[in-house]
């Protein structure tokens, strides 16, 4: 009979006296929530993995560790749609920046016309001026030619 005893005591002895890890039962005390918390921060803050914070959330429900796993679930969640929302007006002020860089440049080109409008009208007007000088001047010479017609006129034939 120790024939049959002995073996199995060297075994226990060589395996260190516990069993293997996949044999331990699962414990769920404060600390292990608190540990199991800590390594899913960990892992989220490395990777941005929620995973384990979700199965301390599951695993704890209720729990301290439980809400606090779901608090940072649900914050991430609204930090993602913060990130689409910040994605969405960000596009919408490309389109807005691209409209108003279209429109400057049209504006541009039409301030340009517009001083160029101006110069020639300025010219037009200059031109105006002095065709209305020259037209003065044409018609008093035109109203002496008419006297002195007239006085040619009156004078007596010899």
């Amino acid at each position: 009979m120790y024939h049959r005893i002995l073996p199995l005591l060297i075994v226990l002895l060589l395996a260190g006296c516990s069993p293997p890890p996949e044999w331990k039962l699962p414990i769920n005390s404060p600390s292990d929530r608190s540990d199991r918390f800590a390594q899913g921060m960990d892992q989220f803050l490395a990777t941005g993995d929620l995973t384990a914070l979700r199965i301390t959330a599951e695993k704890d429900v209720g729990g301290e560790w439980g809400a606090r796993a779901e608090a940072v679930i649900r914050l991430d969640e609204q930090i993602v749609q913060l990130n689409h929302k910040i994605a969405a007006l960000n596009k919408q002020i490309t389109g807005l920046n691209d409209d108003i860089d279209s429109l400057t440049g049209k504006l541009e080109k039409q301030q340009a016309q517009l001083q160029n409008k101006e110069k020639q009208l300025s010219q037009s007007l200059e031109t105006k001026e002095l065709l209305s000088r020259d037209n003065e001047i044409l018609e008093v010479t035109l109203e002496r030619l008419r006297r002195a017609l007239i006085e040619i006129g009156q004078q007596p034939k010899e």
